[in-house]
């Protein structure tokens, strides 16, 4: 195995390796190693050094202009930022690569590759794990020892399509107390990274773990519920790609997670208190807004009503998707989806999910939501509230809002098409009290 690094490896000393998921993936095949200019994303790297892990890190940096991150002095740890990798660098602990690969995670993470030879050394029979798509743990008192580590045997699971190591499973379990001993923030950073695999029973089984943050979620049926939503997605992808491609981008530029995510959180959350929970495992604000507008719109009846979708199109705005994906979840029944997911089913597969109907007013709101044109669903207001005050001669108050709305509905349902005829509306809408009739 060659691997190419962002630096001279002849600046590395002898007994350089490279190790963790770096070695893993490129054993899997899903990497190829460092090769300047590729597009694709590369993963960070970790190497085991047996010199001043710190020094080293920081003479590479000011050789190649790069950036330097001292990550851990006691246990001499830095990081080296180049433009196209992150490199990690770690003193060798225990005396031998092998007593530093016995205190690692999972054995598949505990395999190391020679930088300069490519020689392989798996003294945990990593490999094999590979092969047999396995989680399996190097030894409890490791995961002990980082609590995270629980929750990151899920990710890498899911991540992978791998399975967990049956005692490994249990281990886990065993030890979920000890997880609020992380920090609240790495523990949402794994949690963002098992909603994105959308593995249901991995995210089921994590959110277990959680029950020092979020004891009131853990429930039976989640496992189902959140392979509802997926199965939904699906569903929506397949009839409407854009809307499915829309779903699997961040909500914006500054928040990691995307609207699948959203909607697979609100399922979680739903019906509990959304903005507490999130709150405690310092989840962004954005991230808690969003979830708790999706779980309050996720009860919103949906029908062919103007006013009424008036009303989902206005509260909703880019969120409709994410309750259109909780909306059909609903309408999925869990004893079919239950069947279908089991090991007696003679059809197991993503495929076999996808045997339920998009219901015909959650279709018709797809479509005015994906027509840029749309009156209802993308509103063009013929007259603003400044212009309103000044044409009926009204100081700012709610009833500006209010007589906005009722005008946008007539706009809607064609009573009126002009600024004029607006003005009048607005006026007709006045009532003794100064209150419209909406």
């Amino acid at each position: 195995m060659e691997f190419s690094l962002p630096f001279d490896l002849e600046i590395l000393p002898a007994d350089t390796y490279l190790v963790g998921g770096a070695v893993r993936d490129a054993l899997l095949g899903r990497w190829r190693g460092l090769s300047l200019g590729e597009s694709r994303p590369v993963p960070d790297l970790d190497l085991i050094v047996p010199v001043d892990a710190v020094a080293l890190a920081s003479q590479i940096a000011d050789r190649e202009q790069a950036g330097f991150v001292l990550l851990d002095a006691e246990r001499s740890i830095a990081r080296v930022v180049f433009p196209e990798a992150t490199v990690d660098f770690a003193q060798q602990i225990g005396g031998s690569l092998t007593a530093d690969l016995r205190r690692r995670d999972y054995c598949m993470n505990a395999i190391a590759c020679h930088i300069k030879t490519g020689e392989i050394v798996d003294p945990l029979d990593g490999r094999r794990d590979l092969v047999d798509r396995l989680v399996r743990m190097v030894a409890t008192e490791n995961l002990r020892e980082d609590p995270l580590r629980l929750l990151r045997g899920y990710r890498q699971a899911a991540q992978l399509g791998f399975r967990l190591e049956p005692a490994t499973a249990r281990a886990i379990e065993s030890l979920a107390t000890l997880l609020p001993q992380a920090a609240a923030e790495r523990v949402l950073t794994e949690l963002r990274y098992l909603l994105n695999s959308r593995d249901s029973s991995m995210l089921a089984a994590a959110v277990k773990l959680l029950a020092y943050w979020w004891s009131e979620v853990v429930r039976p049926e989640l496992e189902l519920e959140l392979a509802a939503v997926n199965t939904a997605y699906d569903l929506v992808a397949q009839r409407y790609p854009a809307l499915g491609h829309e779903l699997l981008q961040p909500l914006r530029p500054t928040l990691s997670i995307n609207g699948l995510d959203i909607a697979l959180l609100a399922q979680i959350l739903k019906g509990r208190e959304s903005t507490l929970l999130l709150t405690k495992l310092s989840a962004s604000r954005a991230e808690i807004d969003n979830v708790a507008k999706a779980i309050k719109y996720s009860d919103f009846i949906i029908e062919d009503d103007v006013e009424n979708n008036y009303k989902l199109f206005q509260g909703t705005g880019k969120l409709l998707p994410i309750v259109v994906i909780l909306k059909i979840a609903t309408s999925i029944s869990l004893t079919t989806l239950a069947f279908n997911l089991s090991e007696d089913s003679p059809n197991r597969s993503e495929e076999a999910l996808i045997g339920s109907a998009i219901p015909e007013a959650i279709g018709h709101m797809i479509e005015r939501y994906l027509d840029p044109q749309d009156p209802l669903a993308h509103p063009i207001p013929l007259i603003n509230g400044t212009e309103l005050m000044q044409s009926l001669g009204l100081s700012p108050s709610r009833v500006i809002g209010q007589l906005l709305q009722s005008v946008q509905l007539a706009q809607v349902r064609g009573e009126v098409m002009t600024k004029q005829e607006a003005v009048i509306f607005a006026q007709a809408q006045l009532d003794g009290s100064g209150s419209p009739k909406v």
